[in-house]
């Protein structure tokens, strides 16, 4: 299950999700009211911790959590998952950032 959590967005993003929720059962929608400002780092960690309340079953493998503004490559997330098959041990698991200049 993808759990997408619209932490108040003023743009299209629910229905952009809802859109794509149509087509894919997996994608769950979840919305935080606007709150009337943006909070970075704590508001980032609050959204995080209130997609984790959303989880209706608590026998998943791994939880991801990623961000609007970053992209991946094709194989990104069977890349990570495969880093803690390989060592059950293993809590978190990151891949490297690279920025990228704007023109």
């Amino acid at each position: 299950e993808w759990i997408i959590v619209d932490d108040g967005s003023k743009d299209d993003t629910a229905a952009i999700v809802n859109e794509y929720a149509q087509k894919y059962p997996f994608i769950r929608l979840v919305q935080r009211p606007d709150r009337g400002f943006r909070k970075v780092g704590g508001g980032v960690v609050a959204a995080f911790k209130f997609g984790i309340t959303q989880i209706q079953h608590q026998d998943y493998q791994y939880i991801a959590k990623l961000d609007g503004d970053m992209s991946f490559g094709p194989r990104y997330l069977e890349k990570m998952f495969a880093e803690f098959e390989h060592d059950p041990q293993l809590a978190a698991v990151s891949g490297k950032v690279f920025r990228t200049e704007q023109n």
